[in-house]
This record gives structure tokens, C-alpha cells and sequence, in this order.
């Protein structure tokens, strides 16, 4: 791999589609074998829904690594990331250290987690905090069993939501949650700094478009009566290993322990009690004091930084406008 150009480097990139649920399986199932907790950008649903993901599988004497790129373009400035280590289909770090070492030289960053920094012994020094990535991790055994005295408040919060007399489950897409995204974004954008907005109703479209029919992704919601009052997409991306991709209540619901409730089913979904833990990846805050409270709520078991190490050189512009398009 020595001596590559970029071009040679990532010849052959694809977009990532509905198509890679099924290739990504046995990468992602190989990383659970090696990794305690799962990176919120394993999540496919998610590249799908923000856009901008593409992927390559490098072959070497029979061997297979999965390598995972982030294209962006701010102001015309283009940057290529990998964003998630990679995944040898053999577990052969060897495999996975050179493709990072040979993107870096190639000008490309890569983005990592503590566990990567143990498993590749890359110097600190080298390694730069994202400010507002720590991703919260969750037990879902843990939280779908919430027994003794840590979930006693849990336990009432969601209790209290699912002995409504007009209280309804629900499992798969409605014409409900659109308007819902919606009301968010108008508040968000109307209410917050442009550095604290979010903008989900394209990426809900997204999703909603491509993920209906995948078994790996879960879309469910919680009605009381007639009205929708939250809803959440979840994602097996291993037998142990979940991301918690997207959720969101009714801004105008009066109730403030539905998301309490929305979590309790989540893990309903992902738990496996025949596993010691299950663990899901519900992505970072951001920087946003509620956000944090939020989650802080649902009852995490770790929290995990997110790193970024920065390119040897500089990227080339045009190639990368060639390659992904």
C-alpha cells in the first residue's frame, strides 16, 4: 500500500446504501469480538440519513478490511475523514494500521475512540479531544430489567406513562412523525444560536425513505389517544452492539417522563438477557446543557471521547471532488 495516491488509495469507493446493512454485518460482528462498546457512526441508518458516507473494502492476500469515509465541504474546503477505525474480517491490525497510517499520509483524518487509542497504541499526544463528542453508552439489559434503588425513579417515570388508560405502542413508520420533526426544527432554528440548532427533517425523509424495510432498524411510538407524543429509531448493529440513532417527543406533550418510557422500550427491543450486557450507543450532546441532562436521565453506563487525529499533509481538492461524488 506504500507510495499510493489518493486516487489509487480510494479507487473503487461506494456510497454507503441500504446495501450495506448486510455487507457491514460480519465487519461489525467481528469488531463486538474485540470492542466492549460500539461508536455511534457505526450506525448505517444514520450515514444514510446525514449523506455524505462512503466506504471501501481493501483485499490483501485473502483478507478483508472495511474502511468507513466522511466527505465534507464547508465553504468550499473539502475534508475527508475516516470515520470509524477499521475492521479487519480477521482481526488483523497490521491490515488496520496501515490503511490509517496510509490515509494520514494521504491527508486524511481519522476519527477514534479510547478503546482504538489502546488497541492500535497511538501516542496521546497525537490524539485531539472533539469538544462535545463524548457519546453516552447504555446498558440495555441493565435498563430494561431497572431493578434496585439506581432506577427507582426510572421505574415510576415509566410506569406512569404506560398505565394511561389511552396509552398505545406502536411499531413502524406513520404520517405522524414528520409534523413532529418539523415543530422541533421551527422551534430550534426560531430559539437557539446557530451553533446549538439542529436540522433532523431531512434526515428523518431520509430514513423514512431507505430503512422501512431493513430488519436491522426499528422505528416505534408511543400514542396517547390519538396523539403521537414520541417516537425513536434503533439500530442492531451486532448481537451485543446497538446504536440509539434517532428520538424526539411531542414539543407541545405535557408529559415529561415519555422519553423515560421511549428508552424502557427501546431496550425492551435491543436486551438479550441471554448475554452478560448488551450495550447501545445513543451519539453525543453536543455541547447542549438539556441534551446532557436528557441523557443523563435514561441512565448511561459509560460515556465515551471522541478523537480526532489530524492528517500527515494536506488534502488534495481535486482528486477528492473526483472521487466522491
Amino acid at each position: 500500500m506504500n507510495g499510493n495516491t489518493l486516487y489509487e488509495f480510494l479507487f473503487g469507493i461506494k456510497r454507503v446504501d441500504v446495501s450495506c446493512f448486510a455487507l457491514f454485518a460480519p465487519f461489525y460482528a467481528e469488531r463486538a469480538k474485540h470492542y466492549v462498546y460500539p461508536v455511534f457512526y457505526q450506525s448505517i441508518s444514520q450515514m444514510i440519513a446525514a449523506k455524505g458516507f462512503f466506504y471501501k473494502i481493501f483485499k490483501k492476500q485473502g483478507r478483508s478490511t472495511l474502511a468507513i469515509f466522511k466527505r465534507s465541504s464547508i465553504m468550499g474546503n473539502y475534508s475527508v475523514m475516516l470515520h470509524i477505525a477499521p475492521i479487519s474480517l480477521q482481526n488483523n491490525r497490521q491490515d488496520e494500521i496501515n490503511i490509517i497510517q496510509e490515509a494520514r499520509k494521504l491527508g486524511i483524518s481519522l476519527k477514534i475512540c479510547r478503546e482504538d487509542i489502546q488497541r492500535y497504541c497511538i501516542p496521546i499526544k497525537l490524539c485531539e479531544a472533539i469538544k462535545g463528542n463524548v457519546e453516552y453508552i447504555y446498558n440495555v439489559n441493565e435498563c430494561y430489567n431497572c431493578k434496585g434503588g439506581k432506577f427507582h425513579g426510572f421505574r415510576r417515570q415509566r410506569t406512569r406513562i404506560t398505565r394511561l388508560s389511552d396509552y398505545r405502542h406502536t411499531e413502524g413508520v406513520n404520517s405522524d412523525i414528520q409534523p413532529l420533526v418539523k415543530k422541533w426544527d421551527d422551534h430550534n432554528h426560531c430559539e437557539r444560536d446557530k451553533s446549538h440548532q439542529t436540522s433532523q427533517l431531512s434526515d428523518w425523509k431520509n430514513l423514512e425513505q431507505t430503512t422501512i424495510n431493513i430488519k436491522q432498524v426499528h422505528i416505534h411510538s408511543i400514542y396517547v389517544g390519538r396523539t403521537l407524543e414520541c417516537f425513536s429509531v434503533i439500530e442492531q448493529l451486532s448481537p451485543k452492539h446497538w446504536a440509539f440513532v434517532m428520538g424526539m417527543r411531542n414539543y407541545d406533550s405535557q408529559l415529561n417522563d415519555v422519553n423515560v418510557c421511549m428508552h424502557w422500550l427501546d431496550c425492551e427491543i435491543a436486551h438479550d438477557d441471554k448475554q452478560i450486557a448488551v450495550y447501545a450507543n445513543m451519539g453525543a450532546s453536543l455541547g447542549i446543557d438539556g441534551l446532557s441532562a436528557a441523557k443523563e436521565k435514561l441512565k448511561p453506563c459509560a460515556k465515551q471521547q471522541i478523537y480526532k487525529v489530524a492528517p500527515v499533509i494536506k488534502l488534495d481538492f481535486q482528486q477528492v471532488k473526483q472521487l466522491f461524488k
